[in-house]
């Protein structure tokens, strides 16, 4: 436990820093650093308020990048986000659970946690070559996951698919679609933080034809992206 935990101290102080042991609103008590990048801080966590066989549930919670916690604009995109994506549900995509907030920290999203690896970490493991069946397999099942998106009451488009935002479990086979706007909407805040002309909601290399039309009346202005680990959802 740590010094910030109510159950030693009797009060609650909302963190201002993240490391192993810390509890956000009382709840999410981080676990593990999945990774870090350009598009913030991935952490395992053990949420209390939701219990499996009688312990907390591990999820995962997304923290915006440091320069970004105290940006009300930023915190602001990602709570529009979350009130359009939070509401999908389909077997193929990451269920978002919950968004928290807390002085110092922002807002998070909390997340469904899934074993496994990107697709791009899978196809690195067979650099020898993957049989189609298993190809169509899993690009039929992300495929699903963003037609459902689409045609939901209130469409919500990706913004930025790519081997990195995609989850399969090897052991499994299970396929999930993750981080629905969030990336972009990181990117966004990103831009303008940065009084960039043009704001790019997507990664370069995997960028539909519509959006690099658009660009090219512009001058470009691509931010870091945010990269999916492993375990991560």
């Amino acid at each position: 436990m740590s010094a910030q935990d109510p159950e030693v101290t009797g009060v609650y102080r909302p963190p201002t820093e993240v490391s192993a042991g810390t509890v956000l609103q009382r709840r999410y008590r981080l676990l593990e650093r999945l990774g870090v990048g350009g598009m913030g801080e991935a952490w395992k966590a053990a949420d209390s308020g939701r219990l499996v066989d009688g312990q907390p549930a591990q999820v995962v919670i997304k923290l915006l990048p440091p320069e970004l916690r105290r940006n009300d604009e930023a915190n602001e995109d990602i709570r529009r986000e979350y009130s359009r994506v939070w509401l999908l549900s389909h077997p193929h995509i990451c269920k978002l659970f919950d968004m928290g907030e807390e002085d110092g920290i922002g807002c998070f999203q909390v997340m469904q946690y899934l074993p496994g690896i990107t697709l791009r970490q899978w196809m690195r493991r067979h650099s020898e070559g993957i049989s189609a069946s298993a190809i169509v397999s899993v690009l039929s099942a992300a495929a699903s996951a963003l037609d459902y998106a689409h045609g939901v009451r209130k469409p919500v488009v990706h913004r930025d698919v790519k081997p990195e935002n995609i989850m399969l479990d090897p052991q499994t086979g299970d396929v999930h679609v993750i981080d629905f706007g969030l990336a972009a909407e990181i990117r966004n805040s990103q831009s303008r933080l940065s009084g960039a002309e043009t704001v790019i909601a997507g990664t370069a290399s995997y960028m539909s034809p519509e959006q690099w039309q658009g660009v090219r009346r512009q001058r470009p202005v691509i931010s870091g992206r945010w990269e999916s680990w492993h375990g991560n959802c």
